[in-house]
């Protein structure tokens, strides 16, 4: 069985390249590591394993009345991706992000394709290693015991270079990631709120 994360929160834009520093089991913290390993046998698959080579994902996204507000269609290989953002209620507005493998880009409502540079490039990295379960082998710390809407969590940060920490806030008894947060205590901190996974 295979699970994906049933949450999108933020367009990816920003010009780096994503190495995954595999980190040998004896240079993680137990308790983090142990928190991953659960958490990769929850989802069942990882990043480079050879589970998914190529993704095609599509939702929206609706407001609090129930209303369809964006439209949301990814297709990805890897790390490599192009998402496209159609604007519902904007009279159809349609944007592009992606990552070519070497940077990330973004071509906006005028058409014209830009990459984004500096620490903003470090969160996005994190963020498309989250999305795309490349979390678990990163090298790793436990931060702590906490509660997530009144659900016991382990906290795992993990590092990873040219990117920013992600506090990684695991259910101990099934291993699901319920929140995650990218530069915790940084400038770009972002806490994603994981609703739900999906058997794939």
């Amino acid at each position: 069985m295979r699970r994906l994360a049933g949450s999108l929160a933020i367009a990816l834009l920003a010009a780096t390249t994503l190495p995954i520093a595999r980190a040998a089991a004896s240079s993680q913290d137990p308790r983090a590591a142990a928190l991953l390993g659960k958490h990769r046998a929850y989802v069942g698959w990882q990043f480079g394993d050879g589970t998914f080579t190529t993704m095609r994902l599509s939702g929206s996204v609706t407001d609090d009345n129930g209303k369809k507000t964006k439209k949301i269609v990814t297709l990805a290989a890897g790390l490599l991706f192009h998402t496209t953002e159609t604007m519902l209620q904007r009279d159809n507005v349609t944007e592009h992000v992606g990552f070519t493998g070497r940077l990330f880009w973004r071509s906006g409502i005028n058409g014209f394709t830009t990459p984004v540079y500096g620490d903003y490039a470090k969160f996005l990295a994190s963020f498309t290693l989250l999305q795309q379960e490349g979390t678990t082998e990163l090298p790793a710390t436990f931060v702590g015991d906490r509660t997530v809407d009144g659900k016991a969590a382990g906290v795992a940060r993990v590092t990873l270079s040219n990117g920013d920490p992600i506090d990684c806030y695991v259910d101990p008894q099934t291993g699901a990631y319920l929140q995650a947060t990218i530069d915790p205590g940084g400038s770009y901190e972002t806490t994603v709120h994981i609703v739900a996974y999906r058997d794939v």
